[in-house]
């Protein structure tokens, strides 16, 4: 009897775990793109994008780091391991976007991101900097190519993009968002900037390797997607590089600036046409590009002429490429349908990238609404799919991909989010960091609620110092003020220097063109104006402290050659 029983009691656990694994087994529901919802207001269709999209960084995140995968198909030989440095950041950008907009509670968004931080606490680094590819489950490195197995600036410099973003957002109290920041900061503080200047050159090198040493042999100058690595390098926490890395490495190649026309733009910077539209776009997605302007160009000016070159473009279609016009636009790199190319104006093989006009949409928000639409009702059968739209396609050939990009998707997701809350999502911007670094800077001192009554050193055309006054308690007192004077408030409050420097008839400071010197009539060496005494247009905190950015690097340089 005891037998039967035992044998009953087993054929019931043998039955109940079949039946288990019948269950576990059952084929999920395959997604179907005719299926997708139809005659969505532009508010829907916006956010349904942004949401489909998001979920290549959630639901196909690796399971062990929360890092984003390469692509959504199995490449290079490398399994589904692999995992990519610059993409994640980006994907921990919509994350930020996801919590905000709730999809994900704000605890739950904390909580992925305290498990991608720790694993990249231990993943491979070096002098504090990631690889381009790494093992999803170990954080081993997985070269980029035979000699390309080591640091990676530029793609370390997307990912601290995310993370400096992430930083700010989740200024919780709790343990876990205090938790994230510390540990961000962590990171943040390791990376060696000035180790990639290869011996103190003035220029950052992209790659090092501990196996090949300098053997990519890459410095990094502009016009290009790096100019987030220049930023984020002169604001390092311990190991900053200074303006002379950014003005003589960065700023000086053969196809730097510009300066010319096409389809009646003016293009400031980069090569003819402006090049793939990532150009105007990865770095953008933590860098504030209104009011950001240097002696080289007004970057609002530059991103949005690219794009609106690179949509002219289209239209004219001057190789007659099938499907090409005012709501089917956008080249840039993606893959294709002979492998992966970087699409631009001067190499145009018919292949439409969906997220270069989808990651427009602060610059051309009709444009790229127009494209959106064409690409997921007219489109939608084809290049929709579970993780938003595919990476590109070809009407000309036929040929529509099936797969997607970290790279690409990410940013679909924060761009269309600046373009629907651009005011709100300012907070999000890495340009905070700047500000950090010049709270924490023994020589730089800030006063509030106090207006200038006298510029020193007028008579000896050498700004000596400043006499200041308290607004609330009338105190007057001289602040000794060395080579610069940095003037940042709500209205210009710029009176104290008429008749010294050339003021327009409002108040505000007169510099030269995209340079934060003042104007040729009047100089004083060492006098710099930036934020609201010297820009009408934008007037905005954020405005403030993006041309803060470039103007400190400017004040930096002229310390330098003064010996300061």
């Amino acid at each position: 009897m005891r037998s039967i029983k035992t044998n009953l009691f087993l054929a019931f656990i043998f039955l109940f775990a079949v039946a288990e694994a019948q269950v576990k087994q059952a084929p999920e529901k395959v997604f179907n793109a005719a299926d997708r919802p139809k005659n969505l207001s532009d508010t829907a269709l916006l956010e349904l994008v942004q949401k489909q999209t998001f979920k290549y960084f959630w639901d196909f995140a690796h399971p062990v780091s929360g890092m984003a995968r390469e692509r959504s198909n199995i490449a290079y030989e490398y399994g589904n391991e692999v995992v990519t440095t610059g993409g994640t950041g980006f994907g921990v950008m919509s994350v930020v976007v996801a919590a905000d907009r709730k999809w994900i509670s704000r605890d739950t968004a904390a909580r992925f991101l305290v498990k991608l931080v720790k694993f990249l606490a231990g993943a491979d680094a070096y002098h504090g900097v990631f690889s381009h590819w790494m093992n999803g489950a170990t954080g081993k490195t997985i070269p980029f190519s035979r000699k390309d197995d080591g640091a990676d600036l530029v793609e370390t410099s997307y990912l601290f993009e995310g993370l400096l973003c992430a930083r700010q957002y989740f200024n919780g109290s709790t343990n876990v968002e205090r938790e994230l920041r510390n540990r961000i900061n962590w990171l943040w503080s390791d990376i060696e900037w000035n180790w990639f200047t290869r011996d103190g050159r003035d220029v950052l090198y992209w790659h090092w390797s501990p196996n090949n040493g300098w053997a990519m042999d890459f410095p990094v100058h502009g016009f290009n997607e790096c100019l987030i690595m220049y930023i984020l390098a002169a604001s390092g926490e311990h190991y900053p590089v200074g303006a002379n890395v950014y003005h003589r490495g960065w700023a000086e190649s053969n196809f730097f600036k510009n300066g010319k026309k096409f389809y009646n733009y003016t293009l400031p910077l980069g090569f003819d046409y402006g090049g793939p539209l990532f150009f105007s776009q990865y770095s953008f997605l933590g860098l504030n590009p209104k009011g950001l302007k240097d002696r080289y160009a007004d970057y609002w000016e530059q991103n949005q002429n690219h794009t609106l070159i690179n949509h002219a473009y289209c239209v004219d279609n001057p190789k007659a490429f099938k499907g090409y016009g005012e709501n089917c636009w956008g080249l840039t790199a993606s893959d294709t349908y002979f492998g992966y190319d970087a699409q631009s104006p001067t190499n145009d093989n018919g292949t439409i990238s969906p997220t270069a006009a989808l990651s427009a949409f602060p610059y051309t928000p009709e444009f790229s609404m127009k494209a959106l639409k064409h690409f997921y009702y007219d489109l939608g059968d084809r290049i929709w799919g579970p993780f938003g739209f595919a990476d590109g396609f070809s009407e000309t050939h036929n040929w529509y991909a099936k797969t997607h990009l970290a790279i690409d998707q990410g940013p679909i997701v924060v761009m269309i989010e600046y373009r629907i809350a651009p005011a709100d999502t300012e907070r999000f911007r890495a340009s905070q960091i700047m500000l950090d670094r010049a709270m924490a800077h023994p020589q730089i001192k800030f006063v509030s609620n106090t207006t200038v009554e006298e510029v020193l050193g007028v008579e000896e055309k050498e700004v000596k110092g400043l006499r200041l006054k308290n607004r609330l308690s009338s105190e007057e007192y001289t602040l000794p003020v060395s080579f610069m004077f940095l003037g940042i408030g709500h209205i210009p409050n710029a009176h104290a220097f008429k008749g010294i420097l050339d003021l327009d008839e409002d108040g505000y400071i007169l510099t030269r063109d995209n340079v934060f010197t003042t104007h040729e009539g009047k100089v004083i060496p060492g006098v710099y104006a930036c934020g609201d005494i010297q820009d009408r247009r934008y007037r905005q905190a954020i405005t403030a402290a993006g041309s803060g950015c470039m103007a400190a690097l400017e004040v930096e340089k002229y310390l330098e050659e003064h010996g300061r």
